[in-house]
């Protein structure tokens, strides 16, 4: 049985991207789901440049600004290390610490 982070993504165009990355995470079964608006002017495909919102199966919403793409690669893995962390200790411990566990 699989107890590691499931961390998945959700480019979407326009809309509620918190709504809709919500809705991922639940159908997915995922810790986090990094929400990027691929319809944004300047950011994501064709650009150096993107912004992401992560939302966390906690609740939490955490916004990462339009940056350089490596810039914005470190800040996702910074937010992202306390979670994997967590469910590598679980799995060590036997349990099921990854919230996306079956």
């Amino acid at each position: 049985m699989y107890s590691g982070a499931a961390v998945d993504d959700s480019a979407e165009a326009g809309g509620d991207l918190i709504e809709r990355a919500r809705a991922k995470l639940a159908e997915k079964r995922c810790d986090v789901i990094a929400a990027n608006d691929v319809a944004a002017a300047g950011l994501g495909f064709g650009s150096a440049r993107n912004a992401l919102t992560l939302v966390f199966r906690d609740g939490r919403v955490v916004p990462l600004a339009a940056a350089p793409k490596d810039t914005l690669a470190e800040a996702l893995w910074a937010a992202l290390v306390p979670v994997i962390t967590a469910a590598d200790a679980g799995q060590e411990a036997g349990g099921t610490a990854g919230l996306g566990a079956p």
